[in-house]
């Protein structure tokens, strides 16, 4: 929204519409896009930003009777690949439990087939935030453990 709100084309793929509109704010409400669906707005819309909300309601292009932990991973792969082609900043979201630890790593908690485990291996840096009030939010920044640079470890905001 504050990028839209700045003049900028945001497509937003969400189940959760925002209650303010903007006309760089593009809404797609598909209950389960898939990558191909999202390539192909992404080249309707050209946005500057693509956001995609609670990224586990994806679903593959076509289903093959593949786990669904497979199938998370297929479409995780084909998201990096079409942002990539696209040249666009990209922010995908994914919800984790309350009773999270922000000073433990992602992976000791989370699963390696959960939602948020699998995005690790495609989103690198991969923010974890809490936000336990409108005023308060607590991030963490994950790196996948191929990466070196780990400059940033923790953020915290209060307002």
């Amino acid at each position: 929204m504050h990028l839209a709100a700045a003049g900028k084309q945001v497509l937003l793929f969400t189940g959760y519409p925002p209650p303010l509109s903007r006309p760089t704010l593009v809404v797609d409400k598909t209950p389960n896009p898939t990558p191909g669906l999202v390539d192909q707005a992404l080249a309707c819309v050209r946005p500057d930003l693509l956001v995609i909300e609670r990224w586990e309601r994806m679903h593959p292009d076509q289903a093959d009777g593949a786990s669904r932990t497979s199938e998370l991973e297929n479409i995780g792969q084909a998201l990096k690949q079409t942002v990539l082609r696209h040249k666009l900043p990209c922010v995908v979201t994914t919800s984790l439990p309350q009773d999270m630890d922000l000073n433990r790593p992602l992976m000791r908690w989370a699963g390696h087939d959960s939602p948020a485990g699998i995005m690790t291996e495609f989103c690198s840096p991969l923010l974890v935030l809490r936000r336990s009030s409108p005023a308060e939010v607590l991030v963490r920044l994950e790196l996948h453990t191929t990466m070196t640079d780990s400059t940033v470890r923790a953020v915290a905001w209060r307002g």
